[in-house]
């Protein structure tokens, strides 16, 4: 038996083995509700933080390509000699708790694969099969699993609250409370006699079956119950001496860890279990204590370690907070930040945004300080802007006069402020109700469509062994928000689906360059929006990579995992085929990529988006359909040389152009940046 879940609660011991199976789908359906809880927060406190008003600069490692430019939306602000802004003080504070949430979903999916669950997230209780949500509205009132706002009392400070997406309000503010209180807040906000009746449940649940799902669960008036109820039910003992946790543990799980092992070796969270190691001095079920005691810790500010402790015999010593906060110091070697002539500077905006003061509040106190700071005269979001703003200005869209001007002269091939400022305005036209609310619902399929790249990759990732995190894509979707709120003054409204893909259509990236007669033409000469993304990860298929970050012909990218073949748009490589039967030091063109995960990532291509220094020669593709529907990918005999400062479009119309020569076919005149290229930053 195990030592570790040991109790006094008779309901917990000589549990029959008949109900063994039954248990297990409680198991499985309550960490699949904690992966869709942690999930639901994100896109919630995401839109809700790019609705801050700023500018920002686009900087990166030996980069001066945007020197003295700026782009719409905020970013986390390092320590200066100078006090932060209002706004920039929200961003950071909330900027924290959204990272701290993506953490939370790593914690919940290692601990839905240990138990043998693989964790999805693209649940129908929070998403529609076309990856639209359906958990935020005006008429919303569940947050999933934990409440229904309909049941809060009318003195309660979260009557008449709505799940819905907005700005960085008060209203907004206190619905980020409701879902971090505590549950000691929780049932002070609930008549006595629903609180019993419908929440707060006991374990084992009374009529549960094998077959229940997450959907059948009860609601748990706070995320710390449903934590607890897991524990309880993985400390079920049954008569055979064995517990549950005991039948359902997999020590060969995938567990996966961006935080402690990402771009540095430098570990974010040092002193706190990220993932479940079999082979740790620590016990796995203490792993899974330390890390549900970590989740409630940052996010109610109440670890449940104490309450298990009162009703399990462990002999453990209680969590301290300052365990799970994060490394300061290492979250600067992982994320540095650099000037905008890509000198990397002496302090982090990460760092700051998510140490110091802010990495020791949990949630609910951060979101008490955002709502005391929002009140100043000072804070303003996006939408406020507009009301003040009659269209955008060059001047908007420049830091610096002087270095403005040198920029230009350094790269002639960029897009001026003028042009920007002039598509921007374009996009949002305040005498054509139509055409601004038919750009409103493209930008909102933009956003929906970035956010589906993340989370139909991360299906992959904690199911699929060697499937990369598609980490720029968390940045990228917030690019996304950021432009839809600095354009319309508008949340994203995300319960609008991207368009289906249709099958065996061979897509073209960006504007112009479509090689299929048959494919979808936008009326804009632009790609489809059913491929728009922001990551190689979601980069599904062939001639779908964008942006200039390359990618080898070989595989191996860092982004997403790669997948070949005639017949395979999405899925695992096949076996022996890794690198996809090229062993070339060569790299992807955008537009021109053979697979899936190849050529590059954000798709359209920014007007924009340069390349940095060179890793090597291009090769590009021709493409042939085969009798089956299918396409297969050619290499071109030619390689090309692409330069520093080559503007990612150019250089994927190059590839169009050999493609077409190739063919012996016309070569169409190349068409002048459209309005949405020019008004998509670049990536960083």
């Amino acid at each position: 038996m195990n030592k570790y879940l040991f109790s006094d609660n008779p309901a917990l011991k000589q549990r029959d083995l008949s109900n063994l199976d039954a248990d297990k789908a409680a198991v499985n359906a309550m960490v699949q509700a904690a992966v869709n809880v942690e999930l639901f927060t994100i896109p919630l406190y995401m839109t809700s933080l790019y609705s801050v008003y700023g500018m920002h600069q686009i900087n990166g490692a030996g980069n001066n390509f945007y020197q003295g430019r700026l782009w719409p939306g905020l970013t986390t602000t390092r320590k200066t000699d100078t006090s932060l802004t209002t706004n920039q003080d929200v961003f950071n504070k909330v900027f924290s708790v959204f990272i701290a949430e993506m953490l939370h979903l790593q914690l919940a999916s290692n601990i839905c694969t240990a138990v043998g669950h693989a964790p999805t997230f693209t649940s129908p209780m929070l998403q529609n099969p076309d990856h639209s949500w359906n958990c935020y509205g005006d008429d919303k009132t569940i947050i999933p699993h934990v409440i229904d706002l309909k049941d809060v009392k009318k003195d309660s400070e979260f009557y008449g609250l709505k799940v819905k997406l907005d700005s960085m309000n008060s209203t907004q503010v206190r619905l980020f409370l409701a879902i971090e209180e505590t549950e000691y807040n929780a049932e002070k906000n609930v008549d006595p006699a629903i609180w019993k009746s419908k929440y707060s449940p006991t374990v084992p649940y009374a009529g549960w079956k094998s077959t229940s799902t997450e959907a059948d669960l009860p609601l748990f008036g706070t995320i710390g119950h449903m934590y607890m109820c897991l524990w309880e039910y993985l400390s079920l003992e049954y008569t055979d001496g064995k517990n549950l946790w005991d039948k359902m543990y997999d020590p060969n799980s995938i567990q996966q860890d961006i935080f402690n092992s990402g771009p540095s070796t430098a570990p974010q969270y040092p002193k706190m279990s990220v993932q479940i190691d079999p082979t740790s001095e620590k016990h796995p079920l203490l792993q899974v204590m330390d890390m549900i005691n970590g989740i409630t810790d940052q996010g109610e500010g109440s670890g449940v370690v104490g309450e298990i402790q009162k009703r399990l015999h462990i002999q453990m010593l209680k969590a301290v907070q300052g365990q799970y906060q994060p490394d300061e110091a290492n979250v600067a070697t992982d994320y540095p930040s650099y000037s905008d002539v890509g000198v990397e500077l002496p302090t982090s905006a990460d760092a700051t945004a998510r140490g110091g003061v802010n990495g020791g509040m949990d949630h609910f106190e951060i979101f008490q300080a955002v709502q005391q700071l929002i009140e100043k005269s000072d804070f303003q979001t996006w939408d406020q802007w507009h009301q003040k703003n009659k269209g955008w200005n060059a001047s908007d869209l420049i830091k610096n006069q002087a270095d403005y001007e040198a920029n230009l002269k350094n790269y002639p091939q960029l897009p001026t402020a003028d042009q920007i400022a002039t598509a921007m305005n374009n996009l949002t036209p305040s005498a054509d109700a139509l055409v601004w609310q038919k750009n409103y619902e493209l930008f909102s399929q933009i956003a929906t469509g970035s956010i589906s790249g993340m989370t139909t990759v991360l299906n992959d990732y904690w199911n699929v062994p060697g499937t990369k995190f598609p980490m720029p894509a968390m940045s990228g979707t917030g690019d996304r928000m950021s432009i839809c709120w600095a354009l319309f003054g508008k949340a994203p409204d995300l319960s609008i689906a991207p368009p289906a893909k249709k099958s065996n259509t061979l897509y073209h990236a960006c504007q112009g360059m479509t090689l299929d007669p048959n494919t979808p033409v936008q009326d804009w000469g632009c790609a489809s929006p059913a491929i728009y993304h922001t990551c190689i990860g979601s980069n599904e298929c062939r001639t779908e990579g964008g942006c200039g970050f390359v990618q080898s012909t070989a595989g191996g990218g860092s982004c997403g995992g790669p997948s070949c073949g005639s017949k395979t748009l999405r899925g695992p490589v096949a076996a022996g085929n890794v690198l996809c039967g090229s062993k070339a030091t060569t790299y992807g063109a955008p537009a021109d990529n053979k697979c899936r995960a190849f050529g590059g990532c954000a798709v359209p291509i920014s007007a924009s988006q340069m390349y940095p220094d060179p890793k090597g020669q291009m090769e590009f593709f021709k493409f042939e359909q085969n009798a089956d529907g299918t396409w297969s990918s050619i290499p071109l005999p030619d390689k090309y040389t692409y330069q520093k400062g080559q503007l990612v479009h150019d250089v994927a119309w190059d590839a169009y152009t050999a493609v077409l020569n190739n063919e012996k076919k016309p070569v169409p005149p190349k068409p002048a940046p459209n309005d949405i290229r020019l008004a998509f930053p670049p990536s960083t």
